[in-house]
């Protein structure tokens, strides 16, 4: 019999030349997020990043909890069921990680830029991020509206990145990896 695949690559990776480059429109600005994604600026939209949020980072043994850059995973629709149940209606978020927090040496910052790790998802390094970072989908948690309407936007995700971050939640939570029949 002969081999069959499934491609998820085209859904799941931001395209630009050289792997590394942000794509155009990559990050945009709360306002720009609210006129592209239909909303008001003091909205929360899928792919809002904040710059320090308190999260559980479960290790061996033990649960801890860790500042850092996390991403809202829930779709841009979820925040208006803040108006109906309240501030403490909860979010997913994921947590950002430095790609050279993974290369143990053997070439996993290269896998990790052409979203070769199914539960990472590679951000490329520009303005306003300060180097370029992996969301980390094992650790997504939720968190709650008020938390992050008290917490400061770093910037949002835009066109050129937002369909790829949908496409890897779809290949990540549904673990639709490529099939091969022998």
């Amino acid at each position: 019999m002969g081999r069959t695949s499934i491609s998820t690559r085209a859904a799941t990776t931001p395209s630009s030349s050289d792997g590394l480059t942000a794509p155009p429109d990559s990050y945009i600005t709360r306002e720009r997020a609210a006129e592209i994604y239909t909303g008001d600026a003091a909205d929360i939209f899928q792919g809002d990043i904040f710059e320090r949020l308190t999260l559980m980072n479960p290790l061996i043994g033990h649960q801890d909890t860790a500042d850092g850059p996390a991403i809202v995973i829930s779709h841009d629709c979820e925040f208006t069921k803040v108006g109906r149940w309240g501030p403490g209606y909860r979010l997913l978020v994921a947590p950002l990680r430095e790609v050279a927090a993974f290369d143990r040496g053997n070439g996993e910052p290269g896998q990790i830029r052409k979203n070769g790790v199914r539960f990472l998802f590679y951000l490329p390094q520009a303005d306003p991020l300060d180097d370029e970072y992996a969301v980390d989908l094992t650790l997504i948690q939720p968190v709650t509206a008020a938390e992050l309407l008290e917490s400061k936007v770093w910037t949002s995700l835009g066109p050129g990145l937002k369909p790829a971050l949908q496409g890897a939640l779809i290949v990540f939570l549904s673990d639709r990896r490529p099939k091969v029949e022998s």
